[in-house]
């Protein structure tokens, strides 16, 4: 897969959701609307994790709403240790990783990856998170998980209130050091109605910045991702563009196969439902894990995205997810701008040499 010669891994990482509830209220958050925030029992927990060591997962991501607010979290941390997982990972606003002593026992406890969410600076980032003291608090965090030696990665969601700042954010994140950046343009799929034109930045106004912040990262971070946005508006940082296909390759990404084969065990007749409900069929010469991505992938293609004419003449068309259907909504598809060019069929003409570069 990916350009001649380049051999590329599938990812071993999934992702464990701990419960929806959160200590902070980000305004694009989609969780928000979550009735229920009740944590997911332990003994659940405990069974993913152990479903997914058999289904081949090597790295785990402990994601939510906010892993930290739960109390049993050095527990789950322990037990994917001595399951055998690599990188044990929290996904986290940071707001209890301010506390050295706390991030020390996670530490203890098995953890040694922590992906911080830094959505902006200062003002900004508080607006963002409704929570007065959050950005001071992050700083710390990332200062007690960069002493303690875990790694560190982050994610910024690109929204109107932020899209303009990402230079900035870019300049703030190489004092961090961390290994990974990845810029996530918010779409507006689940969100509630109140948030989608206010926090639904335009591709067309996000991208000029994403480029600037790219330029500014490039030369010191090992890896970068901007996802979902289509190829148009990244001409020259194709290799940066992580869409639905891609993540099968992408090591910080999430096995779409195993996450499907855990809840499925859980649900027997989920896949069987996915394939009938979107219409989509595995290829019979493809492996169990390549045939439920192929379900996978294939779905979210068709029931989240949509294409313009314009997209037909643009030499990125097949492989291309193409605008969020929300998104179109909003916006409409008067931005796309078909790039010139021999079509491209393989979807790792570039991401695929770009992630093996930047191996370890």
């Amino acid at each position: 897969m990916g350009q001649k010669g380049v051999v590329m891994e599938t990812t071993k990482r999934v992702e464990i959701y701990t419960g929806f509830a959160c200590n902070v209220r980000c305004t694009f958050c989609y969780y928000t609307e979550h009735k229920s925030i009740d944590e997911f029992p332990i003994e659940r927990l405990k069974k993913e994790l152990q479903l997914g060591r058999e289904y081949g997962a090597l790295d785990v991501d402990f994601t939510g709403g906010e892993p930290t607010i739960r109390r049993d979290l050095p527990e789950l941390l322990s037990f994917a240790r001595d399951l055998g997982y690599r990188d044990i990972c929290i996904i986290s606003n940071g707001q209890m990783l301010a506390n050295h002593s706390y991030v020390e026992h996670l530490a203890k406890s098995g953890l040694n990856d922590v992906l911080l969410s830094i959505h902006g600076l200062n003002e900004t980032y508080e607006r963002l998170t409704q929570v007065r003291g959050s950005f001071k608090k992050i700083t710390q965090a990332a200062d007690n998980v960069n002493a303690l030696g875990i790694k560190l990665r982050t994610n910024t969601t690109v929204v109107k209130p932020n899209f303009k700042e990402l230079p900035e954010i870019a300049s703030y994140l190489l004092n961090l050091k961390p290994e990974a950046v990845n810029f996530i343009m918010f779409n507006p799929w689940y969100s509630p109605e109140s948030q989608k034109e206010e926090m639904t930045s335009t591709y067309s106004n996000s991208a000029p910045y994403l480029r600037q912040s790219i330029d500014k990262l490039s030369q010191v971070i090992r890896r970068i991702t901007v996802r979902y946005i289509p190829y148009c508006f990244m001409e020259g940082y194709e290799k940066y563009v992580c869409n639905f296909p891609h993540r099968r390759y992408d090591p910080d990404e999430w096995s779409h196969a195993t996450r499907f084969r855990i809840e499925s065990r859980f649900w027997p007749g989920l896949l069987l439902w996915r394939m009938v409900h979107n219409g989509v069929g595995p290829k019979l010469t493809l492996n169990l894990d390549e045939q439920i991505d192929h379900v996978v992938v294939g779905s979210v293609q068709r029931s989240l995205h949509v294409k313009g004419k314009a997209c037909k003449v643009c030499r990125y068309v097949r492989i291309c997810d193409g605008f969020k259907k929300g998104y179109a909504h909003l916006y409409g598809l008067g931005e796309i701008s078909p790039v010139k060019g021999k079509e491209i069929r393989d979807f790792m003409f570039s991401r695929g040499s770009y992630l093996n570069s930047e191996k370890p």
